[in-house]
């Protein structure tokens, strides 16, 4: 009797590949359902722009705001260092609120007395007499006067608070802190703060990021890599992935595709590694259409467009570079070192990458910064950064340029005031 054919044997299931965006995480924009899920179960973390956009803000979007922050309840979390960052530059922004508006005052008043006289000039061309042009010219102040009353009203209800004023009459810092309590990051103790600052500079020399844009920095840089770590450690312990929301366009904390900002693919793999969760930043005018998608938050139309004024791209521009500047000389001038430091160093590491090394408005906020150093009395800062904005002088401007005379005699003064060895 012929023997029964054998049943063909099975084949063992086949394990099922990993999705490339398994495979290589960060190299994509979240989808729909990754973007709800980091804003309906994430924690969601503010750098220290996003928390100072509520200076920014007129009054209604500012309220807006607050609340959609509120609505994130528990989840709304800041790391230690963003607070302190916060609180040391909150002043500053104060004031660059209150330069804003005299800086657009003397723009407009200069452009109206040209607008005048040459209006003036062709009447008196065409045979005007000076009876006749007056009345011609009258209504042009007089409209302009209507279309500043109407901006200041907005630009006050955005600068309504006195930088020089005492902390406890600040309204806007009391909605903060009402909004913050409880939910900011343990600080680092000293020895722990000591070790990572070590391990950062040892990053920022491999160009591991975040922080290696920043090491001009009176600090070193060190801020932005603190704020990484404690976050890290926050997703880690609470087991949450991280939504952090910043104005942050530089190369060490973001990448571009086309018109997308994302994270550095590094940093969304160190937070897998070491968090196992998922990490995604965005801006502030992105969160809060996200939260207006996904929350169902009332958040106005009007505000998401005042939140794109405030947006990565417009913090850049040369203009506002050149006014940064200007507003860091004028802390000198001031007396206030502790502001006009900082300020310059962000301006001079900006100008450097998006303007250039050696553009004139480089070499002016490169020798502003060793000013501010020489006057803080932190020579061994002020001489290097003279002696390097000199070379560049003499290169770029040549020996004669006023500016490399200026340079050449602030390199003698500094020399002349450091005590020999």
């Amino acid at each position: 009797m012929p023997d029964k054919p054998s049943a063909p044997k099975k084949r063992p299931a086949r394990t099922p590949r990993p999705r490339l965006r398994e495979l290589f995480p960060g190299y994509h924009y979240p989808t729909g359902e990754e973007l709800r899920r980091f804003v309906e179960d994430g924690l969601v973390a503010l750098d220290t722009n996003a928390l100072l956009d509520l200076y920014r803000f007129t009054e209604i979007a500012r309220e807006e705001y607050l609340e959609v922050l509120s609505q994130i309840g528990e989840r709304l979390w800041l790391p230690h260092q963003t607070v302190a960052e916060f609180l040391m530059n909150r002043t500053t922004v104060l004031r660059s609120l209150d330069t804003t508006r005299a800086k657009f005052d003397s723009d407009v008043e200069g452009a109206l007395l040209e607008v005048l006289k040459v209006v003036r000039d062709y009447a008196r061309r065409c045979g005007f007499t000076q009876d006749q042009i007056d009345p011609l010219l009258q209504p042009l102040p007089d409209a302009l006067d209507i279309v500043l009353g109407t901006l200041h009203q907005g630009i006050d209800s955005a600068a309504e608070v006195d930088p020089d004023a005492h902390p406890d009459d600040d309204p806007i810092l009391s909605k903060i802190e009402e909004l913050i309590d409880g939910r900011i990051g343990d600080a680092f103790d000293d020895k722990t703060k000591q070790t990572l600052t070590q391990m950062g500079r040892r990053r920022f020399e491999a160009r591991t990021p975040p922080g290696w844009t920043d090491n001009k920095k009176a600090d070193d840089g060190i801020g932005d890599y603190l704020v990484w770590e404690q976050t890290i450690r926050e997703a880690k312990a609470r087991k949450k992935p991280i939504l952090l929301i910043t104005n942050e366009t530089k190369p060490d904390w973001t990448r571009r595709e086309g018109e997308l900002i994302l994270p550095r693919v590094e940093l969304v793999k160190e937070m897998l590694d070491r968090a196992e969760q998922d990490f995604h930043l965005v801006d502030t005018r992105t969160f809060l259409e996200l939260a207006k998608k996904y929350l169902a938050a009332e958040v106005s139309d009007a505000t998401v467009h005042e939140a794109s004024r405030l947006a990565p791209e417009n913090t850049d521009h040369p203009d506002t570079l050149v006014s940064r500047n200007k507003l860091a000389f004028a802390h000198q001038a001031a007396g206030r070192l502790d502001e006009a430091i900082p300020l310059y160093e962000q301006t001079f590491t900006d100008f450097e990458r998006f303007v250039g090394t050696d553009r004139p408005a480089t070499l002016t906020t490169r020798h502003n910064l060793a000013s501010a150093y020489q006057a803080a009395g932190r020579l061994d800062e002020a001489i290097p950064l003279y002696e390097q904005t000199l070379t560049d002088c003499e290169r770029v401007l040549g020996t004669d340029h006023p500016a490399t005379l200026t340079t050449r005699n602030s390199l003698a003064a500094a020399r002349a005031r450091q005590k020999p060895l």
